[in-house]
């Protein structure tokens, strides 16, 4: 099935859940299986922005995948209505080398761990060997520092 560049969310919704139900990965039957999932894909369409125009504007698989699950919270039925979604792309799309890159926001979450691991790690070098009580260290009873003497009888 090619999508239709018109299609808004809700269409491509509809759409999805035909060619899912002719494929056998959802039920028609009892109504509601049918008329809940159609409502959430609408939904999380209207949160990416997808609909037939954006399915079109694809080049690869990559982007439409990293999209989708990030709209999506890994629930069972993300990932057969995923590959349902990719086989609507075009057929050069969807067999089209995968290429993900990351959006702005995503590469500025990187640069922030990034950063903050970096502030832990020195954090960490920086108390090692300040006697924080490894093996052989200890605090007097008036609060100064000392090593143990190892042996017996050392006080």
């Amino acid at each position: 099935m090619s999508v239709n560049p018109a299609w808004g969310t809700a269409d491509l919704a509809r759409e999805l859940c035909n060619q899912m139900i002719e494929s056998g990965t959802l039920k028609s039957k009892p109504a509601f299986i049918r008329s809940d999932r159609e409502t959430k894909l609408a939904e999380v369409f209207e949160g990416c922005g997808l609909d037939g125009q954006k399915m079109m504007s694809f080049s690869n698989p990559g982007p439409l995948e990293t999209l989708f699950r990030k709209h999506t919270n890994c629930e069972v039925w993300v990932e057969p209505t995923l590959l349902a979604l990719l086989a609507m792309l075009p057929r050069e799309v969807a067999t089209a080398k995968k290429v993900v890159e990351m959006d702005e926001e995503t590469k500025r979450e990187m640069e922030d761990a990034k950063n903050k691991s970096s502030q832990l790690q020195a954090m960490r070098d920086r108390d090692r060997g300040k006697g924080k009580g490894g093996k052989g260290e200890f605090f007097d009873d008036e609060g100064g520092y000392g090593r143990g003497g190892g042996g017996k009888g050392n006080s």
